[in-house]
């Protein structure tokens, strides 16, 4: 993780320096890192980007558990950022007040808010949203680590990464 500089990865250049660990992206990861964010965004979402870099990460040295839980982590950081964003700037709220109300949420309190605030289909019955694909690869491997000590390797850490940002991705296209 010491060779990415947030700031390289504000100006969309993390790509580059985050080849350098030997591990190619998968293209929702890539996707994501140049999906349209603008200078103001990446400062709201920075810190949540690199809960999802410094889980890819762990991946590339073999500690898929943590790259797990930081992918899981990712998401529930990602949609209270999106939340407090759309009451800011959509909704004319006070931000201070915005970051208490969301701060408060849990993730299925953020996942209700995500519905009604920008349509988001949480359907995690399958595999055929990109919430029920995050859900089965990334949120219920979280829990087995969590609940039940699951040990899971790094191939199987790479698809809750993926899905991660495949969800990301999803919603910054359904919020534009």
């Amino acid at each position: 993780i010491e060779l990415l500089s947030m700031e390289g990865l504000m100006l969309n250049s993390g790509y580059t320096n985050l080849l350098k660990n030997g591990q190619e992206f998968t293209p929702p990861q890539a996707n994501l890192l140049v999906s349209g964010f603008n200078h103001d965004d990446w400062k709201e979402y920075q810190d949540v980007m690199y809960r999802l870099v410094k889980a890819y990460d762990f991946n590339c040295y073999g500690d898929a558990d943590a790259a797990i839980i930081f992918s899981s982590s990712a998401i529930e950081g990602f949609l209270m950022v999106t939340e407090l964003l759309i009451r800011v700037r959509e909704r004319n709220e006070d931000y201070d007040i915005a970051l208490r109300r969301v701060k408060r949420k849990s993730l299925s309190d953020l996942i209700s808010s995500a519905l009604t605030l920008y349509g988001l289909n949480a359907d995690n019955s399958s595999q055929r949203t990109a919430y029920g694909q995050w859900h089965h690869r990334c949120y219920k491997k979280r829990n087995d680590i969590i609940h039940r000590q699951g040990l899971y390797q790094p191939t199987d850490s790479r698809p809750a990464i993926d899905a991660s940002a495949r969800l990301m991705l999803h919603v910054c296209n359904t919020v534009k």
